[in-house]
Order: structure tokens, then sequence, then C-alpha cells
């Protein structure tokens, strides 16, 4: 085949296809970035079921935590294969920096306490006051 012979054709590499919206749902997801459309291709690709499902998952999420974030996350999906439903919200929860660590103290504390072993070894005819020493 002669390309010069079929003027006003466009040679395509395999699996560059362009991805386009049928409606706003998918509208909405591809407006998220290049690992949204990144995302979508690879997941079509893998027969991944549910895809709508997970697509508006990704647009809820972009809205919590921020476009930039979700594309990212949806990037690293692609790559590696992540088509099921936790694994978004996992990558993008991997990737979130935490500065604090929460903690119980005393006053806030489920935990029972070790005050009933303090009555080991006393006896079971012993008195609380004999048991406390």
């Amino acid at each position: 085949i002669i390309d010069e012979h079929f003027p006003g054709t466009r040679t395509r590499i395999p699996g560059d296809y362009a991805v386009m919206a049928r409606n706003a749902g998918e509208a909405e997801f591809l407006a998220i970035g290049e690992g949204a459309r990144t995302w979508l291709l690879e997941a079509a690709a893998a027969g991944t079921a549910r895809m709508n499902v997970k697509m508006a998952e990704a647009v809820t999420l972009a809205k919590i935590a921020g476009t930039a974030e979700v594309d990212k996350a949806l990037g690293n999906a692609a790559v590696h294969g992540r088509f099921a439903h936790p694994d978004l919200a996992s990558i993008l929860n991997a990737n979130i920096q935490r500065t604090t660590a929460h903690s119980a103290d005393e006053t806030r504390s489920l935990t029972q306490g070790t005050g009933a072993w303090a009555a080991m070894g006393a006896g079971p005819f012993a008195t609380p006051k004999e048991q406390n020493r």
C-alpha cells in the first residue's frame, strides 16, 4: 500500500485511539486528565466490568481529594493493571502524606487497663483493701 494513493487518510499507531465521551458522566471523567484517559483505554482493553460505576467513583474522589491527585492515581492504576473496585481509593490513600498521628490519652481510652490484675495472688477470700496492696 502506498500512502500517497490515499490522500486525506491518517495513519494511526495501533492502540492510539481518540477517546470521546458518549455522555456527561464520561465527559466529566475524561476532564480529570490524561491519567483518566489512560485508565479508560487500559481498563477497556482488560475487559473491566462495571466501568461506569468506577468512573463515577473517580469523579467523586476528584471532587474530594483534588483532580491532580486522582489523575495521578488513575494513571498509576492503569500502568499497574489495577481495575478492581477498591483499587483507586487504595492507591489514592497510599499517596496521601500523613503529618499527624492520633492516639488516645488515659481519660479517653477504651481499654480496661490493668487494675483487675492487682487482685491476682491475693486469694479468693481477701478483702478489697487487701487485694489493692
